[in-house]
């Protein structure tokens, strides 16, 4: 009987380790991509609109696969714009060129999508839970220090409203 619980216990350690293991890196395993999850909250505040949410992102080889759970985009109050009208949504990896001034940029852009869509009230909102963005890299390096951001446009796709990882040091690497 000891020698039974023993190895219940080994085996519950060994299975409990190897799920560990599998989720917390990238690897290709008989040509199967493993990848590794990532908790995604997003918010901002400040400009036209609001945009919040959370999602998961997969860490590829040479992209990051950003889902969606449950977000939206609301007006701001702060700002008197009953109609509102939202035209495309991408997202991008930003990175700080100047921390001390709070200068960032945005690199490797993912493929946009039009939404066009006109919030017509503060009480209305735009839904992106369930959408899915990849966004491209080449190098580890770029993934270092960077974070998650969501850029949408408005109708004439001349302005620009950002939305943020809440996590600016974030490591996407594998």
């Amino acid at each position: 009987m000891k020698k039974l619980n023993t190895l219940k216990k080994s085996l519950f350690y060994l299975i409990l380790t190897l799920l560990i293991s599998s989720c917390s890196s990238t690897k290709l395993e008989n040509g199967k991509v493993k990848y590794r999850n990532i908790k995604l909250n997003f918010e901002n505040c400040c400009l036209a609109t609001n945009i919040s949410g959370f999602g998961k992102i997969k860490v590829y080889e040479k992209k990051l696969k950003v889902k969606i759970k449950k977000g939206n985009i609301k007006i701001n109050p702060e700002f008197d714009n009953p109609k509102y009208t939202v035209g495309d949504i991408y997202m991008s990896l930003g990175k700080y060129v100047d921390k001390e001034k709070g200068t960032w940029e945005t690199f490797n852009r993912s493929q946009k999508k039009v939404l066009d869509f006109t919030i017509n009230s503060i009480n209305n909102s735009i839904d992106l839970s369930g959408m899915t963005f990849e966004i491209p890299y080449t190098d580890n390096s770029e993934l270092e220090n960077s974070w998650i951001v969501i850029t949408t446009t408005n109708e004439t796709r001349k302005r620009t409203n950002y939305s943020h990882s809440t996590n600016r040091k974030q490591i996407f690497q594998r």
